[in-house]
């Protein structure tokens, strides 16, 4: 029984660990995207001042 009990905790253990590891991968990866969403959203912006520039150029007497 005392053996039992023992390997309960030990597994226990390992799960809450898994589970932090898993947490922090997740975590990771969401900073990651949320990264990229920003650098990708920098580049729409500038592509569009770059546009925007040009299409007033052509109207500049």
């Amino acid at each position: 029984d005392a053996k039992v009990k023992r390997f309960e905790k030990e597994v226990e253990s390992e799960l809450k660990a898994l589970e932090a590891k898993l947490l922090n991968r997740k975590k990771a990866v969401e900073d990651k995207l949320k990264a990229e969403a920003e650098k990708q959203k920098n580049k729409l912006k500038d592509n569009l001042k770059d546009e925007a520039g040009k299409l007033l150029d052509k109207f500049k007497p």
